[in-house]
């Protein structure tokens, strides 16, 4: 059981019943909130790998993992919302993806004139 769980058991039993039991109270995180969250993360995490390691599948399995761990951290109303922005981050991703022509190839050959190496590993911030 996660500790914010038992804290909101200790405010209340019945707001911990509506909220992690039965999942009925309303999401505290609002949409650009939560596509905003989504969006970091996979990007953090997609900078975080070697060069060679970076792909457009790489960074699709990325937003799932992200998407994934908010439905399941209750963040979304229902499935329709979910599937929304779903859609949103992964056009999101794309476009960004395809705009600043983000190839492993190029983007590795570009860091390794500038730091000398082809292995950097960085963060998205």
């Amino acid at each position: 059981m996660r500790f914010s769980a038992i804290v909101s058991y200790l405010e209340c039993p019945q707001k911990w019943y509506y909220g992690w039991r039965d999942r009925i109270v309303s999401p505290k995180l609002t949409q650009p909130l939560r596509i905003g969250l989504i969006l970091h993360s996979v990007w953090e995490n997609w900078y975080k790998r070697p060069v060679h390691d970076r792909s457009e599948a790489v960074l699709a399995e990325l937003a799932k993992g992200a998407l994934e761990k908010m439905w399941l951290d209750g963040a979304f109303f229902d499935e329709e919302e979910y599937n929304k922005e779903r859609t949103m981050v992964f056009t999101m991703l794309k476009s960004y993806f395809a705009e600043f022509n983000i190839d492993e190839k190029i983007f590795g050959e570009t860091e390794k004139l500038l730091y000398g190496y082809s292995d950097f590993f960085g963060t998205a911030d």
